[in-house]
């Protein structure tokens, strides 16, 4: 699980997208999710965003927000492949 979760964040951070165009994002975002009983998955909520919904078999609710976007900056000596 963790080395899913750790490719993951090399995907997403070595094809940065900026605010409001970060529909790659999106995709990967959702095909990462497919992997986690999602029930149900909406995209392109209030642009690029993606909304999902996990049964735990618990009655419990646990809600997580995250910015997709990338910063337009340039960094140096870091390597995300």
């Amino acid at each position: 699980m963790s080395e899913l979760r750790t490719s993951f964040r090399y995907v997403l951070h070595a094809h940065p997208e900026l605010a409001h165009a970060e529909h790659a994002t999106a995709d990967q975002v959702v095909a990462f999710m497919q992997q986690f009983n999602s029930t149900e998955i909406a995209t392109a909520t209030a642009g690029a965003g993606v909304v999902g919904t996990f049964d735990s078999g618990v009655k419990a609710l646990v809600r997580s927000r995250c910015e997709l976007n990338a910063l337009p900056i340039v960094e140096t000596g870091v390597n995300y492949t």
